[in-house]
This record gives structure tokens, C-alpha cells and sequence, in this order.
């Protein structure tokens, strides 16, 4: 089963997920240790921190002898059905069922924390890849890197070192052509790495998307008569567009 919540900022968010994962870990028919099968995501640190903080103080609360809380007869009512009314013996003795589960969830957490799955959807998402590095073709000890300065630039230097052997074919006759063009320009082909550099950041900005998108359709052609790539030619031209249309380059 999925739920997505999706809500603005101090509209009950944390409330609502709080008593949506207890709904789960506290329902009757399932064992103490059922919080192993559930997993919360959202998006920053700080929010699944949150989220955490609230869902083991609510069930400290639960287990305790005070008063019930809002959430605690929320939950009683969600769990029992709405015909468990308010104020009656029946009402009070599934609430004291709901709050001896706390008890025991509560204390299996803290046993088995790390499995108290609440997290956020870059760290879901590394813990699926690391999962399946064989069939990624990934190395086991794989690090992710954020600095995408530090990133590029090994990309950068990856690619032009690999130019000019037999699996990079395409990349080479690209590159040529490239040093031919700025030749014939009177421009220096020493700006290539930072030209290659300034493409690699705008792979990753939304206001690129659809060039980027078009420009995977686009491969090297043969030669003209002239000795120039025709379809690198019309790859330029079409380059040159998308950057007037985005507002950089004249």
C-alpha cells in the first residue's frame, strides 16, 4: 500500500504522516516489530528527523498513565471504527488497548532503531542502489560525491583522455571537429574543458530541459564537401538557438 501527502507549509503535515504511521504500527492485528515493514520518506534530513522525534514522543505519551492526547483518540476511533463512541467503557478500554501496543512498540524501537525506517528519498534511493550494484554495473564500495564541481571536472577528464580510442569513435569526430571549427574561427580550443564544464551544468538545470532533451537525438554526420560536418554544422546552429531562446550567448 501507498499514500502520498502532499500539502503547504504548516498545514499539519507532520500530524497527519505521525498518525498515519502509527495507524500501522499500532493496529491490533500486527506484531510489535511491524514498524520494520513500514518505511516513511520525505524530503529533507530535518523533516525526517522531525517526523521521527514526533512519532517516538507520541508514543511515549500513549504509554504513559496521562491524559489521552488529541492523536491518541484520533487513532482510537480510525483503529476501532466510529461506532467505538467517545466517553463510554467501550471507548476507554480500546484506548487502554492502543496505549499497552505503544508500550511495546515503543521499547522494540528503541531495540531495533535501525530498522525504524523514516528517511528521506536520496538516502531511500542509495539504499536501493547499493542493494543492486552488480546489476547496475556499480562498484561495491561506490561513494556519492555532491560536489558537482569535483564531479565534472573528473567527468571532463575521463572523456578527453578516452578520445581517440576505438570505443569513443563518436566523441573523437565531435571533438575534430570542434578543434577545426575553433581554428578556423581564430578562437583557442584550450576553452574546451571549460566550455565542456559549462555544458555539464546545465545538464542538470530545468531551464536546459527540453534542449538537452532534443539534443540526445542529435549524432555526428559525414563529412560535407567542404571537409566540415555537415550535421555537426546544423548541431551548432541549433545549439546556438536554444542558447539565444534561453537568454545566454548572442
Amino acid at each position: 500500500m501507498l499514500k502520498i501527502y502532499s500539502s503547504s507549509a504548516g498545514s499539519g503535515k507532520t500530524y497527519t504522516l505521525t498518525k498515519e504511521y502509527l495507524k500501522l504500527a499500532l493496529d491490533p492485528d500486527r506484531k510489535a516489530d511491524y514498524f520494520r515493514s513500514i518505511l516513511a520518506v520525505t524530503f529533507t534530513n530535518a523533516a525526517a528527523n522531525e517526523m521521527k522525534d514526533r512519532i517516538l514522543r507520541e508514543l511515549q505519551q500513549m504509554a504513559g498513565t496521562g491524559a489521552a492526547s488529541p492523536l491518541l483518540n484520533d487513532l482510537t476511533t480510525e483503529l476501532f471504527g466510529k461506532d467505538v463512541v467517545p466517553g463510554t467503557a467501550d471507548f476507554a478500554e480500546k484506548q487502554q488497548a492502543i496505549r499497552e501496543k505503544a508500550g511495546r512498540v515503543f521499547r522494540t524501537i528503541l531495540h531495533r532503531y535501525a530498522d525504524f525506517s523514516v528517511t528521506t528519498i536520496d538516502s531511500f534511493t542509495q539504499r536501493i542502489v547499493t542493494a543492486f550494484t552488480d546489476e547496475l554495473g556499480l562498484p561495491y564500495s561506490f561513494e556519492v560525491e555532491m560536489d558537482t564541481d569535483e564531479v565534472l571536472g573528473e567527468a571532463i577528464d575521463t572523456l578527453l583522455e578516452k578520445a581517440g580510442t576505438d570505443e569513443m569513435e563518436e566523441i573523437t569526430t565531435v571533438l575534430r571537429d570542434y578543434y577545426m571549427h575553433t581554428a578556423t574561427e581564430g578562437d583557442s580550443w584550450q576553452m574546451l574543458p571549460e566550455t565542456l564544464r559549462e555544458f555539464g551544468y546545465n545538464l542538470t538545470s530545468d531551464q536546459f530541459y527540453q534542449a538537452v532533451t532534443a539534443a540526445q537525438e542529435l549524432t555526428p554526420g559525414p563529412s560535407g564537401p567542404s571537409g566540415s560536418n555537415s550535421s555537426t554544422t546544423i548541431n551548432r546552429s541549433k545549439a546556438t538557438s536554444w542558447r539565444r531562446e534561453s537568454g545566454h550567448g548572442g
